[in-house]
């Protein structure tokens, strides 16, 4: 699971900086997202709240 959600995070690049930065850049985010999933089955809203709350505290 964590791979896959590498994989889209890194696809992603919410705040758009994997071309300049190291390729663990948002190694803290992609944990604390595997960790909450799984934690427990989360809605599609639970998961996007989640991740919400997790990059906009990086901005």
């Amino acid at each position: 699971m964590r791979n896959k959600v590498k994989h889209i995070i890194d696809e992603w690049d919410p705040i758009e900086v994997l071309p300049f930065a190291p390729s663990d850049e948002y190694e803290s985010e992609i944990n604390q997202i595997v960790r909450f999933l799984s934690g427990h089955e989360a809605t599609d809203f639970e998961l996007a709240n989640k991740i919400k709350k997790n990059f906009y505290k990086c901005i």
